[in-house]
């Protein structure tokens, strides 16, 4: 696994999607095979407290059935005749097939309680609190789940959430950063631009590196917006597209 100290994070939305359907097992090997090193994805809860990896709240966009993933079964999911390729995953076959990976867990506010419940058993199952907080950044849209999650897990490493980020972001925009309450040990998210005002700048990053935070570039869409994203100084940039030859700084690597 590569150590990236000193180098851009960089982080494959719910896995390649260039290459195959989202969170599905092809397109995580394909972001893997192109050279990401962190993976993210999106995790709900099934009827039977299972979870899996499904970013929207039912099959649908894949001509799947409307019902909500949290009414269905594990092996009800496994046996939809979808308009996709590739089988939904699910969180033990993700653990399994990439465990030398660095992982995004975005916890979907729809039944999220239950899924946090599922990662606590799991966690102790395996006696993986340690290395789950120490190998994993998470999201929440909820406020009320993050403080539920920190109480089993005070040492993972959380993203903001969507109003923080955009109350943090407006305010460094305005020049007056303090008034965005930026919390040092959160990861920020800012996209490439507000209406047709870029924000992939320096000022940017440095106004949020002064109250001690990293930042996420979150979804740059073209090679253009990738490069102003390195230019700017960013931690990380999470992406649907195999921008990583865009990264020409230098790396120190390491095998573990």
């Amino acid at each position: 696994m590569l150590d990236q100290t000193n180098a851009i994070k960089w982080i494959s939305h719910r896995g390649l999607c260039t290459a195959a359907a989202e969170n599905t097992l092809a397109a995580f090997q394909a972001a893997v095979k192109t050279g990401f090193r962190c993976l993210e994805t999106d995790l709900r809860v099934t009827k039977d407290q299972h979870i899996v990896l499904s970013h929207d709240p039912n099959f649908k966009r894949f001509l799947g059935p409307n019902t909500p993933v949290w009414e269905l079964t594990r092996p009800q999911i496994s046996t939809l005749p979808l308009g996709i390729k590739e089988p939904i995953m699910f969180f033990d076959e993700f653990i399994e097939k990439f465990a030398a990976y660095q992982w995004v867990f975005d916890i979907k506010p729809e039944q999220g309680l239950q899924t946090i419940n599922c990662l606590i058993k799991w966690a102790r199952t395996k006696k993986a609190h340690a290395w789950l907080s120490e190998n994993t950044r998470f999201l929440f849209w909820n406020k009320q789940h993050e403080q539920w999650f920190l109480k089993e897990f005070p040492d993972a490493k959380l993203y903001a959430r969507s109003g923080e980020c955009w109350s943090a972001g407006l305010a460094v925009l305005c020049g007056l950063p303090t008034l965005g309450r930026i919390n040092p040990k959160k990861i920020y998210a800012i996209p490439p631009r507000l209406g047709k005002l870029p924000l992939y700048s320096q000022r940017v990053v440095k106004a949020f590196h002064k109250k001690g935070p990293k930042v996420i570039a979150f979804l740059p869409q073209t090679k253009e917006d990738a490069e102003a994203a390195i230019e700017a100084g960013f931690d990380e940039i999470l992406t649907d597209h195999n921008f990583l030859s865009c990264d020409r700084q230098p790396k120190v690597s390491k095998s573990l």
